[in-house]
């Protein structure tokens, strides 16, 4: 543990004085794939293992979506073990979030080591999730510059994203979060009365009947179906409570960036840019994410949206961090804020996150907080 500690540690100091550095980002994503790669107990690593084991009797051969199954299947058909399955679908998950930091961000070593902090930890134990979720990520890049198709080809990415997790459905919403700057406010309002469509749509079944006629997989509908709640994640008043608090730290986390973008904007004079607009879209997603309230009322696995809205909080976050300390400094600020500084914001909401995203488990050998123990390496390493 010690060992993995020190490792943390040097990595955040590195990316405190270096947070551009082209090493040190790679260095972090090497570090993550140690961790994925070689993690021995995870929240639901006994389930990916037991379907990956028994991916050819019929029973299990439909568990998973279909482009997840269809990477199992590849393996087990060289009689791959599980942990070097792990290992593979590691490597997958670190590649593409090396392609995600690397296309929005200059900022490759801070946006690392945010994501190292959470949601990455979670994205170890929720291995499907996490590749679709950094799909997903790649391709609202389509809804930002808004090119020539550029909803046909966010739908089609979406559409993948789906085949390794039905949830990912959620994200086509992303698209009314691509239009034009509009009002805040009547983008709120607009939302607001969706979301009391959905709570009836939802407590009624009407959700459930209608995804129950494309999708088979009986978890994702036992999640839109009000009378099939497991007791583990029925929501309580405190989840409740803390679960809507996240919606809403999501909101104003992009509400504060796109306005600092802004006022980069007019202090630069500048025309709407790449930061700006990322910076807008980032805003309205959030607040697309009220739609889940109407879930987190009876359960709490609906948190995992806010959860997968991190990574694009965590770009879009330093992206305007470092506008926002090149224009102080280019208006006669002094030397301006630096990176940093301007990051705490993202900073404090990470941990927050991870603490709160692990309390059900603090106690139990899966822990967040023993990803070193749990690991075939820095376990071994004992120290």
């Amino acid at each position: 543990m010690v060992f993995g500690c020190l490792i943390l540690l040097i990595l955040f100091i590195l990316t405190c004085f270096k947070p551009k550095s082209k090493i040190v980002f790679i260095s972090s994503l090497v570090f993550m794939w140690l961790l994925y790669a070689f993690s021995t107990k995870t929240g639901d690593q006994a389930v990916y293992q037991n379907v990956y084991e028994n991916m050819f009797s019929m029973k299990y051969f439909t568990e998973f979506e279909p482009g997840f199954t269809l990477l199992i299947v590849a393996c087990r058909s060289i009689n791959l073990p599980f942990m070097a399955f792990r290992a593979i679908c590691g490597a997958l998950f670190i590649i593409l979030l090396g392609f995600a930091i690397n296309k929005y961000t200059k900022c490759t070593a801070l946006a690392a080591f945010l994501f190292l902090l959470f949601p990455f930890t979670y994205f170890m134990s929720v291995m499907r999730a996490g590749i679709a979720c950094l799909i997903i990520v790649l391709f609202v890049d389509f809804l930002i510059k808004r090119n020539k198709h550029w909803a046909i080809f966010y739908i089609l990415g979406v559409i993948l994203a789906t085949l390794f997790h039905y949830s990912s459905i959620f994200f086509f919403l992303f698209v009314f979060a691509a239009k034009k700057d509009r009002g805040m406010k009547s983008f709120m309002f607009v939302t607001f009365l969706c979301t009391v469509v959905v709570f009836f749509l939802y407590n009624l079944g009407i959700l459930y009947n209608f995804f129950s006629i494309f999708i088979s997989r009986g978890k994702f509908l036992d999640w839109i179906n009000p009378n099939a709640v497991d007791e583990a994640s029925r929501s309580n008043l405190t989840g409740i409570v803390c679960s809507v608090g996240i919606v809403v730290m999501n909101i104003v986390l992009g509400w504060f960036a796109n306005k600092k973008a802004k006022e980069a904007q007019r202090a630069l004079n500048h025309e709407e840019n790449y930061i700006v607009r990322m910076s807008s879209f980032v805003k309205y997603g959030n607040i697309l994410l009220l739609l889940t309230v109407p879930f987190l009322l009876i359960n709490n696995v609906f948190i995992r949206f806010s959860y997968e809205m991190v990574l694009i909080n965590i770009l879009n976050g330093v992206n305007v961090a470092h506008y926002y300390s090149n224009a102080r400094k280019e208006t006669g600020h002094s030397s301006g804020t630096s990176i940093l500084i301007n990051s705490i914001p993202l900073l404090i909401v990470a941990v927050v996150l991870l603490v709160y995203c692990d309390l059900p488990y603090m106690n139990q050998d899966f822990s967040a907080f023993r990803v070193f123990q749990n690991n075939a390496i820095f376990g071994f390493l004992g120290w």
